[in-house]
């Protein structure tokens, strides 16, 4: 026997948590990092259900660019032109995609990873000068130390 209301109840409990960790992470960057999205180079790390849940988000927050990297590019590109489809008065950048080799040679103020290689350990390969001067590193797998942190930290990022 169906339960409608059982549903509904949990479609909108789902929809209730995954929005207030999306508000989370632009909010534990303003507030708890000092870090605000607007203005900033930001590279998106990963091309999976945590990117694509703070794609907008971050670019209703204004930035100068919005990076997604993945490890197919045709991944990133997808996801990038799906949210590029928007209409230009809701946001002003439009995301870019690129594999991880396309990353040679770009800068960025704000890092994060949304892959899930904190959880087997892997670490990305992301090229030499990723991170710019000042740059935050933002891990969205907490709880726990990874080799994406270990790697920012080395090159000089604030984690």
């Amino acid at each position: 026997m169906s339960r409608p209301g059982l549903l509904r109840s949990t479609a909108v409990f789902s929809a209730m948590t995954f929005l207030s960790r999306v508000a989370g992470l632009v909010r534990d960057l303003k507030h708890n990092l000092g870090c605000d999205p607007a203005g900033r180079r930001i590279l998106l790390l990963g091309a999976g259900g945590a990117a694509r849940g703070v794609i907008l988000p971050l670019l209703l927050e204004g930035p100068a660019k919005l990076m997604i990297a993945n490890r197919t590019e045709e991944t990133a590109a997808r996801l990038a032109l799906e949210f590029a489809r928007l209409p230009g008065c809701a946001v002003g950048v439009k995301p870019e995609g690129a594999g991880f080799p396309q990353l040679a040679g770009c800068a960025f103020d704000l890092v994060i990873n949304a892959t899930s290689a904190g959880l087997s350990g892997a670490a990305l390969p992301l090229p030499a000068g990723t991170y710019a001067p000042r740059c935050v590193a933002y891990e969205m797998l907490y709880g726990r130390e990874t080799a994406f942190m270990t790697h920012a930290r080395a090159a000089g990022a604030r984690v």
